[in-house]
């Protein structure tokens, strides 16, 4: 998998589970074969937590 496809896979399918607030990196096997693609997922699941966070918590 290219390094723009695992970018586009992981705004794709949401790497929090909203309902429970826990991170859920999308593929724990890309630290194994490219780490900087899954240093690029950990970020978009940092980024799109941070965004999440304050509705959880107001929910």
């Amino acid at each position: 998998m290219r390094f723009s496809e695992v970018v586009e896979v992981a705004r794709i399918q949401s790497c929090c589970e909203r309902s429970r607030h826990v991170f859920k990196y999308a593929s724990h096997s890309l630290a194994a074969t490219n780490t900087l693609a899954s240093d690029a997922v950990k970020a978009a699941c940092t980024r799109e937590h941070a965004l999440v966070s304050p509705a959880v918590k107001a929910a």
